[in-house]
């Protein structure tokens, strides 16, 4: 799991839309998968000047650093890479703090339960946080339990559930 140029892109355009940054969860411990020339080219075209050369290492914690927010936790079923919370995502969480963007860069395709999944996601997200989910599109055969069309987010993150899309886009 990681943040890639693709994924890289699609956290810059979800940070347009937030309101507040205190506190972000990642869905697993996010690796950055770019090389520090590629960071800074994304940045560049985004306008982010004053990141130049401030956001590397093998994880994200940097990247939302920079970006401002100044608690960030992760989620994950294992504690092999570090995570801050451990817990089996097929299972109801008990929260506990809720987060202002959680950010999904190919968890959720991996987790039998998915209802279970999501209701877990929207019950950490603090009203008017944002969710940003990278994940395999349709046919990406090989690649997790689950390959989830626009349509699955489409009918699930609705205002009954208290959720709007502002931005959905496949790459």
């Amino acid at each position: 799991m990681g943040i890639d140029a693709t994924s890289f892109d699609a956290v810059l355009l979800s940070f347009t839309h937030l309101t507040n940054k205190k506190a972000a969860l990642t869905l697993g411990r996010q690796g950055l998968h770019m090389s520090l020339d590629i960071i800074n080219y994304i940045l560049t075209n985004y306008g982010h000047l004053n990141l130049i050369d401030k956001v590397h290492g093998k994880y994200c914690e940097k990247l939302f650093e920079e970006f401002g927010f100044n608690e960030l936790d992760s989620l994950d079923y294992s504690s092999y890479e570090g995570a801050s919370i451990i817990h089996d995502m097929n299972k109801p969480l008990e929260v506990t703090k809720k987060y202002d963007y959680i950010y999904d860069g190919g968890t959720i395709e991996h987790i039998f339960n998915a209802p279970q999944v999501l209701e877990n996601i929207i019950n950490l997200l603090e009203i008017d946080g944002i969710f940003c989910s990278v994940t395999c599109n349709n046919n990406f055969s090989g690649h997790g339990m689950y390959q989830f069309s626009p349509e699955f987010f489409l009918s699930t993150l609705t205002p009954k559930y208290g959720m709007e899309i502002k931005e959905l886009f496949i790459a």
